[in-house]
C-alpha cells in the first residue's frame, strides 16, 4: 500500500465518521428538547421560558460540538497529508 492510496483511504473514512457525530448530535439535541416535554404539565408550570432555554442550549451544544466534527476531519486530514508529503509525494490532493 502507497502513502497516497492511505491518503485516500484517510480521507475517504472522513466523510462518513463526521456524518455519523452530526446524526448523534442531532440526536442528542431532540433528546435534550424532547426531555423538556417529557414531564406532564411541566410547560404550564414553568411557561415557556423553560422550553425556550432548553431548546437554545440544545442548539448551542449542536452546533459546538458539529463544529467539534468538523474541526476533526479537517485535522485528519491535515494529518494524512502531512505524512503523503513527508514521504515525497508532492502531487495534487
Amino acid at each position: 500500500m502507497t502513502a497516497r492510496t492511505t491518503y485516500e483511504g484517510t480521507v475517504k473514512a472522513t466523510g462518513p465518521t463526521q456524518l455519523a457525530s452530526l446524526a448523534a448530535n442531532e440526536t442528542t439535541r431532540q433528546v435534550a428538547c424532547d426531555a423538556q416535554n417529557s414531564v406532564v404539565g411541566l410547560v404550564l408550570q414553568n411557561g415557556n421560558a423553560a422550553y425556550v432555554t432548553a431548546v437554545k442550549n440544545a442548539n448551542i451544544a449542536k452546533v459546538a460540538n458539529d463544529l467539534a466534527a468538523e474541526v476533526a476531519k479537517q485535522s485528519s486530514r491535515d494529518a494524512a497529508r502531512e505524512t503523503l508529503r513527508a514521504t515525497g509525494d508532492v502531487g495534487p490532493v
